[in-house]
């Protein structure tokens, strides 16, 4: 009995120190934020609040919102990745054209994994081994990538494949009542959570980010951690975009344009420092719904859809500023 006791108070312990770490002050005003955005778009709109608009609202983020599980590590680096779209459109295009060439349909999309887990070591890889900032390096890439999935494609959709299989079936439709895209986030936030918060991958991560002479010092392989980050990313840009192929049954060679500031931006916006050292799986989740409710909630009120770009950047404006405040008072 005592050791069953001794067994569930560590599992206890372990529980809380999740919740302390994944959950802090700037989470509670985010999600205090999106409660009054929805609550705000239930009594001007009659559509925001049903069930089919929200499950819309939760597939639209979950592409983000994969994405931005990885530039939270990015970030808490001290780093920038700006190659996310390009990741996010060329992995899906091989994959289809994979399937176009008559591949085994979980061989297809292993190729289409394989090419985002590639992009990021040559992003890390190159940003290491030149000595150049990742955010130059990934703002030179972003077109090389982008150029090639222009390339493999001929610039024209790729659609010619068989898509009545079980993997369209599951990866494209519903796990019960929720898109699967979006029951993936949900699984990947929780398992990185834990990852981030309390393995020894993630407090190198942070330790990098938040004093990189003492990460050194200590004996952090920094160059090892920034590509492997990178790495990181580049396999959600994959499992992202492949998502959003399978819901599509459609691999278009221009999309995923402007979705590098949306991830950035869910990043910043749940809580991830800018400066680097420490950031939020949880916040990340809750900023990709944040943006996908604003999208969302103007087509609802009528307001035309450029607008999107002008209120995301005010909402990035005022989460950097938020960040600047908490960063200034805890020095």
């Amino acid at each position: 009995m005592e050791k069953q006791s001794e067994i569930n108070t560590k599992n206890g312990n372990v529980i809380v120190r999740i919740l302390k770490n994944a959950i802090n002050l700037e989470e509670i005003g985010v999600i205090s934020a999106l409660l009054a955005m929805g609550i705000f778009l239930g009594i001007t709109t009659d559509k925001f609040l049903t069930a089919r608009n929200l499950l819309e609202i939760s597939r639209q983020a979950s592409y983000v919102g994969i994405m931005a599980i990885g530039m939270v590590f990015v970030i808490s680096t001290g780093n920038i990745d700006l190659s996310v779209g390009a990741i996010y459109m060329l992995s899906p295009v091989v994959a289809a054209l994979a399937l176009e060439a008559g591949f085994n349909e979980y061989l297809a999309m292993l190729i289409g994994l394989m090419v985002g887990l590639l992009c990021g070591f040559i992003n890390g890889g190159l940003s290491v081994l030149l000595r150049i900032p990742m955010i130059v390096i990934t703002l030179g890439t972003t077109s090389i990538f982008r150029g090639l999935g222009l390339v493999v494609s001929n610039a024209r959709p790729i659609h010619d494949f068989p898509k009545d299989t079980g993997l369209f079936q599951i990866g494209g439709e519903f796990i019960g009542p929720f898109p699967t895209s979006a029951v993936v986030m949900f699984v990947l936030v929780i398992l990185f959570t834990i990852v981030y918060n309390l393995t020894p991958w993630g407090n190198r991560v942070r330790a990098v980010g938040a004093n990189l002479e003492a990460a050194k010092f200590s004996g952090v392989r920094v160059n090892l951690i920034n590509i492997s980050v990178m790495v990181f990313q580049g396999l959600m840009c994959a499992i992202a975009g492949i998502l959003a192929m399978l819901f599509l049954r459609v691999a278009e060679p221009t999309q995923g344009g402007g979705y590098e500031m949306y991830t950035i931006s869910a990043a910043i916006i749940g809580g991830t420092s800018l400066t680097g050292g420490a950031g939020s799986i949880i916040g990340a989740f809750i900023g990709a719904i944040i943006i996908s409710v604003i999208r969302n909630g103007l087509v609802l009120l009528g307001v035309h859809y450029y607008w999107t770009g002008v209120a995301t950047g005010i909402v990035i404006i005022a989460a950097v500023f938020l960040d600047y405040l908490v960063t200034a008072k805890r020095e």
